[in-house]
């Protein structure tokens, strides 16, 4: 599950930076109360919705994921100012589906399609190049 779209690091700012303003946003989130006891912050509740195509051409298959507490939203949208702010550049940002606009959904790939709901605790910082992805870092929502 993408919660912003892909950036850039310029070289002037060191990687942990970033995943420092990822933690820092964290810090927004509200804790979730619930009927029976409340969830602590950082911990956003997923639902899963329905099989969708997405995607500029509508040809990526994806489940749409559900964020019923509207934290996933809030997250979303700090993330984008924070690390705009710190001054990392967001290849090919689409107004559309971001912001107002951003809905939430896992691609499907090679068959397999989230299936159940979950607690989103982490965000994980990937790096993309020409031999594939690779985790950089992995930040705790609720630290």
């Amino acid at each position: 599950m993408t919660v912003v779209p892909p950036f850039e690091i310029p070289t002037e700012i060191d990687v942990k930076n970033v995943i420092e303003c990822v933690k820092k946003c964290s810090y927004g989130l509200n804790k979730i109360e619930l009927t029976y006891g409340s969830i602590r912050s950082g911990a956003i509740p997923i639902e899963i919705g329905n099989e969708a195509m997405f995607g500029e051409h509508d040809d990526i298959p994806v489940v749409e994921v559900l964020d019923p507490s509207g934290e996933l939203h809030k997250l979303h949208s700090l993330l984008i100012y924070e690390i705009g702010r710190i001054g990392c550049n967001f290849i090919n940002f689409n107004p559309r589906w971001n912001g107002l606009y951003f809905s939430p959904h896992a691609t499907m790939k090679s068959g397999k399609k989230l299936d159940r709901p979950f607690f989103c605790t982490t965000l994980t910082l990937c790096k993309k190049d020409d031999e594939g992805k690779t985790v950089v870092d992995t930040a705790d929502l609720c630290d």
